[in-house]
């Protein structure tokens, strides 16, 4: 009942696949700077791009006239390129989408900068030089080709007019310049005519809500240039929607991928939890497909009771939970199912009537390390969840609830679930089919499946053979955990766009061409805000000098800063000089020009406007800048006057006009009186790598702190589409080692307070957790798996993981009722380890080669790569690290009596052997290794035997002597008097120096007590 009510809120669940959300905290900086930008100007535009290249036409040699000399020019120069570039613009300009019986067309959604005077879309394309019509693309006038046109423009990208006698403007029709290093691509220095590929920009205006039309034409155009076919040129594309439409469909196919990979891991668990014989009959009595479905159903009821509570909450899920908790429920869950059921295998009742009885008595030897393993997990992902990443966030809060769950569930309905299955095989019925029995089947309940064979006769002696092996093996694992610690500073940090998309997606062809094409990098904006009244008091000439970049301002203001930023763009990562409003509109304001004029009733006077009455704003007496008294007086008419290629191209409305927040006087409302923000915009360099981008963002915020101490009462920071997504990366390092010493801190703590405030324990397990993570990241740097948040979440859930793998290990040697370390320890790894390899190892492994197979190769690097590494790196260390290192370190002050009130002591005899392999304990007592056979007793018949390293075994009664069958063994009476009673004493050897004793022992069954492994 209370896991429906959980599950109910399921009815409110969310997914988010915006990035912003997943990557960005909305209290981190970048994204309260970035939401300052979007409620101050405008959000930045949404941007769809072509990338034009001309492989296969050659260069020619042109002579331009106005050079007099000889120019080569590549083939996206040639006439028939741009033709077909033009075509193909063209046909992209007069795309229509539908959205709810609306007709949506580019100029519905385009950024048109010039509007309401001017209603064209500002495309950054060389085709806008021409005007974007074939006639002009087709001039020839005398000498004078289309190439003299376009070689003139692009050398003089703001001029109104081309001054090689075509006739044609070089200003784009929506009225502002085109930029040469954004229109071509593929260049060095200066030398466009060397450019291989055209590259076509289009803004779309982005809204901060609804986006609706500007989605719906963005897929018309994804879907039109998918279809794309030319023999002339080749073109890759993208547009805003693009990845997130990339990976969310990748993903979502990716989900069958993951769906098959339960299903299979189910059907192993089902397959390898019962016993596999030869008689169909005894197979279907044996199975445990209902079991391993239930233990299944289990985790995905336990992962829906997370979703639904936290879709109560209002939560959003992401991907990533959907993807990684249910993988680490499994891995968690299932573990637990194998030691219960190899536990009751080893372990049956008598009769029906104990079968409630014996699942609570194996239960209360289980259980305890579940809790623990369970509430480390728990407590670990809860501190997680401590992390400023919302996609590491979210994971650990989902996890953690999760994992508790699973825990409670298993502690309840599973137990139930056992209950009814070995009732069912206990009555000979079938498995699914629980109507048919079949009473005649003989059950054998005593034959070991292969994983235990393979660990008790063949792993497990080879193992313990001898002392220098086991050294042998920590100096191995001890070496490769330094090793790994030394790979952690050579991590590559980020997430490079072309990881996230699914293998061979079209966008990675665009994403080659964006790293090798492109001459500017991203747009970027350093924005001014007023911490005071320095807007007030800007019309000053000192609080002017303090931001312009003119030769009258200081060579200290911020401006200047950064344009000398600019001249060092391998270092800064600023490509260009700034784009100044504030000297802009000093030359607008300029009366030789004349662009700024006013009637004779002072309103203002547009340049287009060229009637006689009109007369310019400022008297050339005036001086370079304006008086006080006029600076607010004309700055809104700058900042909506057009530029025009005829009269006065330095009108700021294309250029500027989203650049600066004014306020207006509440008593005249058209009037400006102050300034409350502004921004200056750059590009940056070329950017291809997340190291790049990392690099330019640190460089900007470096730069605005600079020009933050060039200004009074104002501070800049620096803003970039990027910077939301990247800012992560710059505390990802410290963000990664809080966290997971955090999570390891937890199992520590948990693991001491639930082995009963016993340190020794808590330190082998948080020392094995720690050695796995470390080798993690050893694991990432040979394999080529960058730090971010989603290796961040990989890593934080490999320490939930490796408490799975080592606590039951840790805990079965804590209980071990063996004499010394290393008998304790190889009893642990004999009775736990079958366990653990098939419980998380195999089953996992055989889920996780699936993922291989994944479309997006986030899913093959983040998710095949780093779960195989945490499952082999876990069973390595669980296996074969934590027994040896318990066997020399284990702490065994807490020796505990066999059932029947046993009690260990050592041997009375004058002559003591200790073997040079010997492994004192708290007790005094030496035990001789083993040349590679183990031994098990107990201490009553009804009691499962343990397994120890003793090369012989000696049975001594005072009442009988017990012949063992076996060759290896001998058996010799002897007589002992404690307490006078009957005992049986057990000596690894001859001379008696190593003994075990037991009271009222009934050894009758000699094939189950007497026989080596």
């Amino acid at each position: 009942m209370i896991s429906a009510v959980m599950i109910s809120g399921l009815a409110f669940f969310t997914i988010t696949t915006d990035p912003v959300k997943l990557w960005s905290s909305p209290s981190s900086t970048a994204r309260q700077q970035k939401d300052y930008f979007d409620e101050h100007f405008t959000p930045f535009y949404r941007t769809t791009q072509m990338i034009i290249r001309a492989p296969d036409v050659p260069t020619e040699k042109y002579r331009v006239v106005n050079k007099h000399t000889d120019v080569n020019f590549t083939g996206v120069f040639h006439k028939r390129v741009l033709s077909e570039a033009m075509k193909l613009q063209n046909e992209i300009t007069s795309l229509t989408a539908e959205v709810n019986g609306q007709t949506v067309t580019l100029k519905d959604v385009c950024y048109m900068p010039l509007a309401p005077d001017n209603m064209n879309c500002a495309m950054m394309s060389p085709l806008q030089w021409f005007q974007n019509v074939q006639e002009n693309l087709d001039y020839e006038r005398g000498p004078y080709t289309y190439r003299d046109h376009l070689y003139y423009c692009a050398r003089n990208n703001l001029s109104p007019m081309d001054a090689a006698n075509t006739g044609m403007p070089c200003l784009g029709v929506y009225g502002g310049p085109v930029f040469t290093n954004i229109a071509y691509g593929g260049y060095d220095g200066d030398n466009f005519e060397s450019a291989q590929s055209i590259v076509i920009t289009i803004p779309i205006n982005n809204h901060r809500t609804n986006n609706t039309l500007a989605l719906a034409w963005e897929k018309e155009f994804l879907n039109f240039m998918k279809g794309y076919k030319s023999d002339i040129i080749k073109v890759s594309f993208s547009a805003e929607r693009a990845i997130e439409d990339e990976i969310s469909e990748s993903s979502f196919q990716d989900l069958y991928t993951v769906f098959i990979s339960y299903v299979l891991m189910f059907f192993y668990v089902s397959l390898t939890l019962g016993k596999i014989q030869l008689d169909c009959g005894s197979n279907m009595i044996q199975a445990k497909s209902m079991v391993g479905l239930s233990g299944v159903v289990i985790v995905l009821i336990s992962v829906a009771c997370s979703l639904g509570v936290f879709s109560y909450l209002g939560w959003e899920a992401t991907l990533i939970v959907i993807e990684v908790v249910p993988f680490l429920v499994l891995a968690v869950g299932v573990d637990n199912i194998y030691i219960l059921v190899q536990a009751l295998q080893k372990e049956p009742p008598k009769n029906l009537d104990n079968v409630p009885h014996q699942i609570a008595a194996v239960f209360g030897r289980i259980g305890p390390s579940m809790l623990l393993s369970a509430c480390c997990e728990t407590v670990a992902f809860s501190l997680g969840a401590m992390s400023s990443m919302p996609a590491v966030n979210k994971f650990s809060l989902y996890a953690a609830l999760a994992v508790f769950i699973n825990f409670l569930l298993q502690c309840t309905a599973f137990l139930s679930v056992l209950t009814w299955d070995l009732t069912r095989q206990m009555s000979a019925k079938f498995d699914c089919c629980c109507c048919f029995s079949n009473p005649d089947t003989v059950i054998s309940s005593q034959k070991k499946g292969a994983v235990t064979v393979i660990i008790e006769k063949y792993w497990a002696p080879a193992l313990f053979s001898s002392k220098c092996v086991r050294a042998a093996v920590l100096a191995v694992f001890f070496f490769i955990t330094c090793a790994s610690i030394g790979m952690m500073n050579r991590l590559d940090i980020g997430l490079n766009s072309t990881v996230a998309l699914p293998h061979h997606s079209y966008l990675g062809d665009y994403f080659d061409d964006l790293s090798t094409q492109l001459r500017v990098g991203p747009p970027v904006y350093f924005v001014f805000q007023n911490t005071g009244d320095t807007w007030q008091r800007f019309p000053k000439r000192r609080a002017q000098d303090e931001i312009c970049m003119g030769r009258s301002c200081n060579s200290t203001s911020a401006l200047n800063k950064l344009n000398r930023q600019s001249q060092i763009a391998n270092y800064s990562r600023i490509a260009v000089s700034p784009n100044s409003w504030l000297d802009g509109y000093f030359s607008w304001l300029d009366p030789t020009f004349e662009c700024c004029r006013v009637h004779f009733n002072g309103s203002f006077c547009p340049s287009t406007d060229r009637v006689s009455t009109c007369y310019p704003c400022m008297r050339k007496s005036d001086g370079a800048r304006p008086p006080e008294n006029i600076f607010f007086k004309y700055l809104s008419d700058f900042l909506t006057d057009n530029p025009n290629a005829q009269y006065c191209a330095k009108g700021g409305h294309a250029l500027y006009a989203d650049a600066v927040e004014l306020a207006y006087s509440k008593k005249n409302p058209g009037q400006a009186i102050a300034i409350k923000s502004t921004y200056f915009q750059t590009y940056h360099t070329p950017l291809h790598s997340s190291e790049d981008f990392i690099t330019a963002y640190q460089q900007a915020l470096e730069i605005a702190d600079e020009m933050s101490n060039s200004v009074s009462n104002m501070t800049v920071f620096p803003y970039s589409v990027f910077y939301v997504f990247f800012e992560q990366y710059l505390t990802i390092t410290d963000e990664t080692i809080v966290n997971l010493l955090l999570c390891i801190m937890a199992v520590f703590l948990m693991s001491f307070i639930l082995l009963g405030f016993n340190l020794g324990p808590a330190l082998i397990i948080t020392v094995t957790v720690a050695m796995v993570t470390a080798d993690m990241f050893g694991l990432m740097y040979l394999w080529g798996i960058t730090l971010n948040a989603v290796s961040l979440v990989n890593l934080v859930m490999s320490v939930g993981i490796s408490v799975e793998f080592s606590s039951h290990i840790v805990k079965s040697f804590t209980a071990s009722k063996g004499v010394g370390r290393v008998d304790k320890a190889f009893d642990a790894l004999v009775r736990t380890g079958p366990s653990v390899l098939s419980g998380i190892t195999l089953t996992k492994f055989v889920g996780i080669v699936v993922l291989a197979f994944a479309k997006s190769q986030i899913f093959e690097i983040f998710y095949f790569r780093m779960y195989l590494g945490i499952v082999i790196l876990g069973a390595l260390h669980s296996l074969v690290f934590l027994p040896c290192f318990l066997s020399f370190v284990g702490f065994t002050n807490n020796l505990r009596a066999l059932s029947g009130g046993a009690t260990y002591q050592p041997a009375e005899s004058s002559s003591p052997r200790v073997d040079e392999d010997a492994s004192p304990t708290d007790s005094g007592i030496n035990l001789k290794q083993s040349p590679g056979i183990g031994a098990r007793f107990a201490c009553n018949k009804d009691e499962p035997p343990y397994a120890f390293m003793s090369p012989k075994l000696y049975i001594k009664d005072s009442n009988k002597t017990m012949n063992n069958p076996s060759p290896n063994n001998s058996a010799s009476p002897s007589t002992s008097n404690r307490s006078g009673a009957s005992q049986i004493i057990y000596t690894a050897n001859e001379s008696g120096t190593d003994t075990k004793m037991c009271d009222q022992a009934d050894f009758s069954d000699t094939e189950k007590y007497g026989v080596p492994v």
